[in-house]
């Protein structure tokens, strides 16, 4: 079971470990040089775009086996995906009749030194930062867990990529989708400093949006709008959920295009 209470598990920004995150930093500047890695072990757990961070308590053995595995080996990374519900047309809306493990996940990534607990449990702090798409995954039976090979995405080029694609000028061609992306991700400046205000009236307990920028950070600018859309989904469907915007994330992590993720 999961518990997204920070208080209640004692997390808090100020229980790092200094010298864990110390002897881990180049290890992590060095995994992110590399565009592609073999095989990361790949956790289901929950949906989660860049930026967010989950602080939770988990006594899956499956996920504390990886942690484990991961810190004693100094790569304090893995894999996470979520799971969609899906219709019979094997569409997210409609009437919902099987759960399926997503095929793009986030990279997630320890920011503190987690804590293992004498009932079998783990604390953890993660934060989501490079996403991917699963392409092959293996169930490692020896390790516990499993393995999976994975390519990773990167917004910047998925939106160049559609720019230099041959098409012509009508209103669907990939380049006037960019074009109205990026005019849409404009329009979202006003409505995101007037969610964020009405977020602060009902929050679940005091400071909860102010962690939450601080935990996503700036909003990207609207000329990189599959960036936008991703910041704006960690915002509006925070973790621990607020209730609203439910499903938004496993969609912007399906989505193809700036335009399918902006709308």
């Amino acid at each position: 079971g999961t518990d997204n209470d920070e208080g209640d598990d004692g997390i808090d920004a100020g229980a790092a470990d200094d010298y864990f995150m110390t002897s881990l930093k180049n290890r992590i500047t060095e995994m992110k040089d590399n565009e592609d890695v073999p095989k990361i072990p790949l956790v289901v757990l929950d949906c989660m775009v860049p930026r967010q961070v989950l602080r939770v308590r988990l006594n899956d053995p499956q996920v504390v086996k990886v942690v484990r595995h991961q810190i004693l080996n100094e790569t304090p990374i893995f894999g996470m995906r979520g799971t969609m519900k899906v219709g019979r047309n094997g569409d997210s809306v409609g009437e919902e009749v099987k759960e399926v493990k997503l095929k793009k996940g986030v990279e997630v990534e320890m920011l503190q030194k987690p804590q293992f607990t004498e009932e079998g449990s783990v604390l953890l702090v993660v934060k989501a930062r490079r996403r991917f798409e699963v392409i092959s995954e293996v169930e490692n039976k020896e390790k516990g867990w499993t393995d999976a090979t994975v390519k990773y995405l990167n917004s910047k080029k998925e939106e160049e990529e559609e720019l230099s694609r041959n098409g012509s000028n009508d209103d669907n061609s990939d380049q006037m989708c960019i074009a109205r992306a990026i005019l849409k991700a404009a329009e979202l400046t006003t409505l995101i400093s007037e969610w964020i205000e009405l977020a602060r009236q009902y929050e679940k307990r005091p400071g909860q949006i102010d962690l939450l920028l601080r935990d996503i950070g700036n909003v990207p600018p609207s000329t990189e709008p599959s960036e936008r859309a991703f910041w704006v989904g960690a915002l509006i469907n925070p973790l621990p959920e607020m209730g609203v915007a439910t499903g938004i994330r496993p969609q912007l992590l399906n989505a193809h295009t700036a335009k399918e993720r902006i709308d």
